[in-house]
């Protein structure tokens, strides 16, 4: 099937990002190679072999994006995001692709990492402005690749990294906190579900590897 050709709104969208983004990388330094944005994804959940489970809950994340009213007609807060961790190469980044595309949402994709090797503890006000350009933008899907860069751990010894790290993490709490519910869901990767227990993110997801596609 051809991909559809982008409507004037979505290059709009799309230069005014790159604008953005290149005030960011003059302000902070340069992010090439560490955030990435599609304005329109092209992965289905089709796309994605096994992993029903996952793919069944991430589809309910889609609704919090396109239906956002509907959970306030239920009374119940719609989510905040799911972690999903897993090895690598058991199709997390399709998953979150899968959820942009569905939820006709924007992709951000944060290399943690590569983030924090370069900011360091500054990452935590870094984060805060691209939160704030996506939430400014509509439905988004908010990518953050290796979160357990958050720790810190591979820049500062444990005792200085745990005091930066609650920094940053707090940082990106309140943020996380102020976004608008029709604004923006969050597909989160990491090797373990800590976040959670930070109360960021509703719910835990495992990809399993190719040969296991469960969760």
């Amino acid at each position: 099937m051809a991909t559809p050709e982008r409507t004037d709104q979505e290059w709009a969208r799309e230069r005014r990002l790159e604008d953005v983004f290149a005030k960011l990388g003059e302000k902070f330094g340069d992010l090439t190679g560490r955030v990435e944005t599609k304005i329109r994804t092209t992965v289905t959940f089709d796309d994605v072999g096994g992993l029903g489970d996952a793919k069944a809950g991430l589809k309910g994340y889609a609704l919090a994006l396109t239906n956002p009213g509907l959970y306030e007609q239920w009374g119940i807060e719609p989510p905040k995001g799911v972690l999903l961790y897993g090895p690598p190469g058991t199709g997390k980044t399709k998953l979150a692709q899968a959820l942009a595309t569905t939820s006709e949402a924007i992709f951000y994709h944060l290399k943690l990492m590569n983030l924090t090797s370069k900011f360091g503890a500054n990452t935590g006000d870094l984060l805060q402005e691209i939160l704030r350009v996506a939430m400014a933008e509509g439905p988004a899907v908010l990518y953050l690749d290796e979160a357990e860069a958050l720790s810190l751990e591979h820049l500062l010894p444990p005792p200085q990294a745990r005091e930066a790290s609650a920094r940053l993490v707090a940082a990106l709490c309140e943020k996380l906190d102020a976004r608008p519910s029709d604004a923006i869901a969050l597909a989160i990767r990491a090797k373990a579900p800590v976040l959670v227990e930070e109360r960021v993110f509703d719910k835990a997801g495992g990809a399993a590897p190719p040969r296991r596609p469960s969760i």
